[in-house]
């Protein structure tokens, strides 16, 4: 069964909001012990990216891949870097590499992250979850940030 035969299965509200946020639990502060504070909260999908499906089912990115994006492309933040720059390299090396009906869309949102060190990692990461959903949303929001630091 491909995608659309899935997708056209589930209920309407599904469909249409595929990536429903979770409802805020009510904790009551003075039920909670002291040893409660320090252990992390489990988030199912604390992520700020929603990936596109790749489009191919057994397609699996090999860690020699994104350690090529991490190693050797890497971007800071720094107000001396311009972003324009790193996004035309990094689609640059992006282009080097094409997988038979793999969307390329999910493979920019993928490694793009691996790109970022830092201080914009960090925003990346503090975004809302589920924020960025495709390759686009991604970028106007990584040129705005960048942008907005250097000012």
């Amino acid at each position: 069964m491909d995608d659309n035969q899935v997708r056209d299965r589930l209920p309407a509200d599904v469909r249409n909001n595929p990536a429903p946020m979770a409802r805020p639990i009510e904790v009551n502060e003075r039920d909670i012990l002291m040893g409660e504070y320090l252990m992390p909260l489990i988030v199912e999908n604390w992520s700020s990216k929603i990936y596109p499906p790749y489009g191919h089912d057994i397609f699996q990115m090999r860690p020699d891949m994104i350690n090529l994006f991490s190693n050797n492309m890497p971007f800071y933040g720094r107000t001396d870097k311009n972003p324009h720059y790193h996004i035309c390299h990094f689609d640059e090396y992006c282009r080097n590499f094409k997988y038979h009906s793999v969307n390329e869309e999910s493979l920019r949102m993928r490694l793009f992250p691996h790109t970022l060190k830092d201080k914009v990692r960090e925003w990346l990461d503090s975004l809302p979850s589920g924020s960025i959903t495709t390759w686009i949303d991604l970028f106007q929001k990584f040129t705005l940030n960048t942008f907005l630091l250097s000012k």
